[in-house]
């Protein structure tokens, strides 16, 4: 049903625009008895930016992601916007982080704005993380989950190197430690892969990439069964107040619309992109998991991946000044660090978005010093080979 300014008993304060973006960040009540039931959760309705239901644009655009992630089952889940992918996730950590259960257990193969979360800032409020080796061991997951776990964190495909978790797997197992699954989705999209289907509890997205497509807007999302939203949006949203501008929720609106079309542009050039690298002799390894000689493929596979999204890594051969030589060498490809925008990015994780991680521990993880992130656009035959000629130009300027 269509938000009517008319007939709403909780009118915005100030009136809406007629592009349908609701500025208003508070809200009439018809009465007091209905304004406490808002405030205190027992009853839906727009009380303030970022109490009750928020703004209707805003929420227009949960709705949006909770369908997005679970279609046709939607009916139980629900879905909170915020002002960023970091500020979704750090209100999850702080809404499920509990006195006797405040341990978090995640795969290390993260964003590196997360690990850091977990492993520097979090411990500071008495959150302590344990990282498993590898994800798809069971028996890791079975030697530090206990009864002080909080929730299990995964990405369902990692950043940087694209790894793909056996989610079912994992899910079945943890669940049946008692704890929740906690699955980012940044990366692949609901359009590719919904990880609520195979068992995880809650998914968390930075919204600012793939889904809004063209980096003009910051948010994030989490998407969980009502009553934990419920909980978290009447308790610890309210409180930090991280939510998300209305001018933003619109334009993710407008992102999810178009990112079933989109993404599939984004995976054939980044499969494209791949297949190119490997084929170079100045490149090691090439990481993305729809590459038959990955070691995601099966996982992919098993997962019903028809396509394996905008992300791909690579290892250039030499030594870190060869990895600065290549990104620096670029003329065509963006330099910057983002992913799932609409022309193609090029990252150096080990000097920017995992560079918190002290480096004996980054190399660990596969993040090594010659580790070349790159988020494939969705340019299209001409502009794409004008992309894989700056590669190889690239690559060519690279004394090895």
């Amino acid at each position: 049903m269509a938000y009517s300014w008319q007939k709403d008993p909780y009118r915005s304060i100030v009136k809406p625009r007629k592009d349908g973006v609701y500025l208003s960040i508070a809200y009439g009540f018809k009465d007091v008895a209905t304004a406490a039931r808002i405030f205190d959760g027992s009853e839906e309705g727009y009380a303030y930016a970022r109490c009750g239901e928020g703004n209707p644009t805003v929420r227009s655009f949960e709705r949006a992601m909770a369908r997005a992630e679970m279609g046709e089952l939607v009916a139980g889940y629900d879905a909170l916007a915020t002002s960023s992918g970091m500020a979704a996730i750090t209100l999850l950590c702080l809404a499920l982080a509990t006195e006797g259960k405040n341990e978090i257990v995640s795969s290390p193969f993260i964003y590196g704005g997360t690990y850091s979360l977990f492993t520097q800032y979090l411990p500071k409020l008495g959150i302590t993380c344990k990282m498993v080796e590898d994800p798809n061991d069971i028996t890791q997951w079975d030697r530090n989950i206990s009864s002080k776990t909080a929730f299990v964190f995964i990405e369902s495909a990692s950043n940087p190197l694209v790894d793909i978790p056996d989610l079912e797997k994992i899910a079945e197992f943890v669940q049946s430690r008692g704890a929740p699954l906690v699955c980012d989705n940044t990366v692949l999209t609901p359009s590719i892969l919904k990880p609520l289907y195979y068992g995880v509890d809650i998914v968390v997205h930075s919204v600012s990439k793939a889904i809004n497509g063209h980096s003009t807007g910051l948010g994030g999302v989490i998407i969980a069964d009502k009553e934990l939203i419920a909980k978290i949006r009447c308790s610890w949203a309210v409180v930090l107040g991280a939510v998300m501008d209305p001018d933003c929720a619109k334009r993710m609106v407008d992102g999810l619309k178009t990112l079933p079309e989109r993404i599939v542009r984004h995976s054939q050039n980044a499969l494209e992109t791949a297949k190119f690298l490997k084929q170079n002799s100045k490149v090691s390894k090439v990481h993305y998991p729809f590459l038959p000689s990955n070691a995601s493929y099966k996982t992919a596979i098993k997962q019903d991946m028809t396509m394996g999204g905008p992300l791909l890594a690579f290892e250039i051969k030499g030594n870190l000044k060869d990895a600065v030589n290549f990104i620096e060498s670029l003329g065509v490809i963006i330099h910057a660090t983002h992913l799932g925008h609409n022309q193609t990015i090029a990252t150096h994780p080990a000097s920017t978005t995992h560079s918190k991680i002290p480096k004996e521990e980054r190399e660990k993880l596969g993040i090594s010093d010659t580790l070349i992130r790159i988020s494939a656009g969705r340019e299209k035959e001409k502009e794409f080979k004008k992309i894989l000629k700056d590669i190889e130009t690239a690559l060519k300027m690279t004394k090895l």
